[in-house]
């Protein structure tokens, strides 16, 4: 999810910077993913249900990115952190 410039009811899930420093590094990282993939017999055509996590300091940009991923169908939870107090956890995963 890209980050917007917004106003502050609808702030970015991420700072710019961050996106673009996390973008480099998914991109450097997903030829070597789809590799071990490959090399495991799991091919383009076979579809994948992905686990993911998220975290974050606010709740309501907690909240905000559990609706967006919602929305794309996918199965979503919330919960605080166990490890860290102030940490909000976004977890799930996708459908398909």
């Amino acid at each position: 999810m890209k980050p917007s410039k917004s106003t502050n009811e609808e702030a970015p899930f991420v700072r710019r910077r961050t996106y673009i420093k996390n973008e480099k590094m998914q991109i450097d990282l997903a030829p070597i993913a789809l590799n071990l993939l490959r090399n495991t017999g799991i091919s383009e055509e076979k579809e994948l249900k992905i686990e993911f996590y998220f975290y974050s300091r606010s709740q309501i940009k907690a909240d905000a990115l559990a609706e967006a991923l919602t929305k794309l169908k996918y199965d979503v939870y919330t919960c605080k952190s166990a490890g860290r107090q102030n940490l909000i956890l976004v977890t799930g995963c996708t459908t398909k």
